[in-house]
């Protein structure tokens, strides 16, 4: 039994009282949803207990209550469609026989699922079920289903009685129950979790055969025939059915398939290398241990039978593990299969680190969390939200009375995101993968989820359950307790359906509107990349002018979890289709969660602040909730001059970086920020917002002090902007350096998977470097011109790390081992990687104004472009000036091919070939690894 008091008299709960002779024969099994809902199965009846939340006239009550009857509405969906015979008992705080917002809602609620109050179909003498001395109701209740209730044989209220202290009269239930057979009692005793549907969806036969399936299945279920005939009335219910049957359909398809496939069964073990010996070992091992001790330190017979059992023990144990290592790679070895490899890898790598918070208290932690606002309303924010919501009615009026022209999805688009849809996701509420939309694409497919949409866009109807998020707990830092409520971050997972939804209206978000130009979260043809090249570039622009520049890093809390939907709201108006709007006001007011941690799951709860965390959409939404804080600093020209265009701001979602050439301005756009933040509801942090000054050695050394909501801002002389080391001499030695470390951490840390093992195969050492090695030390790179002492280091971590890799002498030359390996040189993975980054700057808008200017200026002044531009770097690499991003772009394509028809060439050097030759037969012929030192020795 669970109660919610913290203090004195518990004044509610939910608990059974059950006979222990009715267990066995009756198969009783008990479940606690949560606190305010449990089930009891008893036979073939299950009886739903409920304590709903009563009216104490706060909003808290009242979304408690909602929440509530949205969770019993789960429930007993759930239990119909298995067909299940089930009751409600319990105190409802509902008097169905009253007119009260609670007793509204329980009447819907009833109306709604076809059920009705049972005590009421009964005739009793008693009329009310609750009373203070002074008022009484009927809150108390069992219901049930209109139809199906004949196993219920009566209900009554009973007689007040001395022996009652409470203020609640209890119901007398008379119940019809069959008792289930021993074989149904073996069956479903103990129930264990079902477990999903495994397919090889990379399988084109699987793949194929899916989507036939399920078109047909489709066809044959008219889902598309359903949704043309419905009337007005009944859009919701449709709708529901509709989702529910599709994916019913998908589960059942892919049961079909996985029926087809025979996996091999896999023994599980916690530690593959403990076995009894290992057991025998250990335990006499803590019994001479706690012989020691109990001696308090003076039996030495006792402590030197521990010593020589923990060093038994201990090289057992390495014993056992190396021969594990052994086996491990033996099988990848053995494996030719993409997929199967990696499968193999992944089990490997597998770590098991949950977050050890019950899980009942993650949902208060989070229902906290996506419910509160991050700052205490004032009265700017107040009038300013008061504007909001008026304009909002207004709008939502005038798309009722206006009802613009019916919105129609474009097939084509639809059918490229489902396309596109991400493998390997986890599935959301429903179950329901990316692959089961992705492989059963059809045209029926197609057709259907447009039609779902259209009707969720032009009706402004949002299915039940359709924005709902499956909140994991995830640990920030590992070294930090599994139990701390701040070392955990909540990611959201949604349906697969709601992100296609979400998919189709930034699609549509896009196209109407466009944005600042220099935000370069989320949007095309951009990356984190640009934002550094902007920053980068316009510090060098200032450095010719030998004045200082400020830069300051602001730290936005919570900036995505914490927008105001109704500011957001307001702030969408006129910038895309209002029949959209709508349906995206709709969509975010159906906001539902719930937590899912280690196989538990909690209730459901709204979520009522901020836009949701991984969302297709979410960053769309923020850019244009933060659009206007761009206007305003760049109004007031508070930025510098880069060549004719104003840099004053540039934005990654919510890394916000502002970019002034006085201490005076820096403190004025800073101001705007914070006056920007109580208006719109955003929290600026100064402990994290970071200063830093650019320019000569007395201007970044001189005292500086910058102020965020009357605290000093930390002047630091180097921080991390979007992953990339920034200082304030605005060299790359931090950031080459920081990439060198980070490459050598990645190689340690997958030794494990024997990169340096002589007997695994070279195709798998190169590919594991190249997927876990390689990319750290390239990232962030590419907006930056690397010196020759910088990528002599680069190049030397590289070869040193290959070399190791292969087992062969650290002064082994490495261009042609390189090459024999299907890898790029240092230098010139990093040139490919930059060419086709400048290409991306000469397709963004803002970067391309910029380098064009940059360009441009340079012709017209005697000055030429700093010497640690990229854009001076690749001038010296085409030997040529270049006059526009067009001449640009086409020349980065001849290098790029330049390059590629280069490494073909030396791939087909006779050298090359005999190291290639070396590396396939080093396993079977063991003079191939000395001729293959030879071959790399240095001249």
């Amino acid at each position: 039994m669970e109660n919610f008091s913290g203090k004195g008299r518990p004044y509610g709960g939910i608990g059974w009282i059950v006979k222990k002779s009715l267990y066995d024969p009756y198969n009783v099994k008990i479940v606690f949803n949560n606190r305010r809902m449990s089930c009891l199965e008893i036979g073939d009846i299950t009886i739903i207990g409920v304590y709903l939340t009563s009216n104490d006239n706060s909003k808290e009550s009242m979304i408690g209550h909602e929440m509530d009857l949205t969770e019993l509405e789960i429930l007993v969906e759930k239990l119909e469609s298995f067909k299940k015979k089930y009751i409600i008992v319990g105190d409802f705080n509902s008097d169905p026989g009253r007119k009260k917002t609670y007793d509204k809602k329980l009447i819907d609620f009833l109306d709604k699922r076809n059920l009705e109050c049972l005590e009421s179909k009964y005739s009793t003498q008693i009329k009310y079920t609750y009373t203070n001395g002074i008022h009484s109701s009927k809150i108390d209740h069992v219901i049930g289903p209109k139809t199906q209730t004949n196993f219920v044989e009566d209900v009554k209220i009973l007689q007040p009685d001395q022996l009652n202290l409470s203020d609640h009269l209890p119901l007398k239930t008379t119940l019809k129950i069959s008792a289930k057979n021993k074989q149904e009692k073996i069956n479903n005793g103990e129930k264990k979790k079902e477990k999903k549907t495994s397919i090889d969806w990379n399988n084109p036969n699987n793949q194929i055969e899916y989507a036939q399936l399920l078109q047909t299945e489709i066809i044959n279920s008219r889902l598309i025939e359903n949704l043309n005939i419905m009337s007005d009335c009944n859009i919701k219910s449709v709708l529901d059915e509709t989702i529910n049957s599709l994916h019913s359909l998908m589960a059942k398809c892919s049961k079909t398939i996985a029926k087809q496939l025979k996996y091999p069964k896999i023994k599980k073990k916690s530690k593959e290398w403990w076995d009894d010996n290992m057991e025998k070992i250990h335990s006499e091992m803590k019994q001479q241990l706690w012989k020691y001790k109990n001696s308090q330190y003076k039996d030495i017979n006792s402590k030197i039978k521990y010593k020589r059992l923990k060093r038994d023990f201990r090289n057992l144990q390495r014993k056992k593990m190396s021969e594990l290592d052994r086996q491990f790679i033996k099988l990848l070895n053995r494996t030719n299969d993409q997929n199967k490899m990696w499968k193999i890898i992944k089990r490997k790598n597998k770590k098991k680190i949950s977050c050890q918070i019950e899980t009942i208290k993650l949902k208060e932690l989070f229902h906290d969390h996506f419910n509160s606002k991050i700052i205490e309303p004032n009265k700017e924010n107040l009038e300013y939200s008061t504007k909001a919501k008026k304009r909002i009615d207004e709008y939502e009026e005038e798309i009722e009375r206006d009802k613009p022209k019916h919105y129609a999805v474009n097939r084509l688009n639809l059918a490229n995101i489902i396309k596109k849809l991400p493998n390997g996701k986890s599935s959301g509420f429903n179950d329901i993968i990316n692959e089961n939309y992705k492989y059963g694409s059809s045209q029926q497919l197609v057709e259907l989820v447009a039609k779902i949409i259209e009707i969720i866009v032009n009706n402004g109807i949002i299915p039940s359950f359709f924005n709902i998020g499956k909140i994991s707990p995830v640990i920030k830092d590992e070294k930090q307790s599994q139990c701390d409520a701040n070392n955990v971050r909540p990611i959201t997972i949604s349906d697969t359906l709601a992100n296609i939804y979400e998919k189709i209206v930034l699609s549509e978000l896009n196209d109407s509107h466009k944005g600042t130009p220099n935000q370069f979260g989320f949007t095309e043809n951009s990356s984190c990349n640009h934002a550094v090249f902007v920053l980068k570039e316009t510090i060098l622009n200032y450095k010719k002018k030998n004045k200082p520049i400020y830069v300051c890093a602001i730290d936005a809390s919570k900036a995505f979890d914490k927008v105001n939907r109704q500011i957001l709201f307001y702030k969408l108006i006129g910038k895309v289709n209002p029949l959209i709007w709508r349906s995206l006001k709709r969509y975010y007011e159906n906001s539902l969660a719930l937590v899912t941690n280690q196989d538990q799951v909690s209730g459901i709860f709204k979520t009522t602040v901020g836009v949701k965390q991984g969302g297709p959409l979410s960053p769309k939404l923020f850019s244009i909730y933060i659009e206007e804080l761009v206007q305003l600093i760049e109004k007031e020209q508070l930025g510098i001059n880069a060549h004719g265009q104003q840099i004053a701001i540039i934005l990654y979602a919510d890394d916000i970086l502002l970019i002034c050439e006085e201490k005076d301005k820096l403190n004025r756009a800073i101001k705007i920020c914070e006056q920007y933040g109580e208006k719109n509801e955003i929290k600026f942090n100064p402990e994290k917002t970071q200063l830093i000054v650019f320019g000569n050695k007395k201007q970044r050394e001189q005292p500086t002090e910058i102020m965020m909501n009357q605290k000093k801002i930390d002047k630091v002389h180097k921080f991390k902007y979007l992953g990339v080391m920034i200082n304030s001499k605005n060299n790359n030695n931090d950031h080459t350096e920081q990439r060198i470390k980070k490459t050598i951490r990645s190689f340690h840390q997958i030794n494990r998977l024997g990169i340096t093992n002589p007997e695994l195969r070279i195709k798998f050492k190169t590919q594991f470097y190249k997927t876990f090695c390689r990319p750290i030390l390239a990232y962030g790179c590419e907006p930056l011109k690397i010196n020759i002492l910088q990528m002599k280091k680069l190049k030397k971590t590289e070869g040193a790390l290959i070399k190791k890799t292969l087992g062969i002498p650290k002064k082994s030359k490495t261009t042609k081992l390189m090459t024999a390996l299907e890898m790029e040189s240092t230098d010139t993975m990093l040139l490919k990687r930059k060419l086709k980054f400048v290409k991306n700057l000469c397709a963004n808008s803002f970067t391309k104004i910029f380098i064009n200017n940059l360009l441009t200026n340079e012709s017209e002044t005697v000055k030429k472009i700093n010497k640690n531009s990229i854009i001076n770097e690749l001038e010296v690499l085409f030997e040529q000036n270049i006059e526009d991003c067009d001449e640009l772009n086409q020349l980065c394509d001849s290098k790029t091919r330049e390059i590629i028809i280069n490494h073909k060439l030396m791939k087909k050097d006779g050298v090359v070939e005999s190291i290639k030759y070396c590396l396939n037969t080093h396993l079977s012929d063991p003079k191939s690894h000395r001729i293959l030192e030879l071959l790399t020795k240095p001249y």
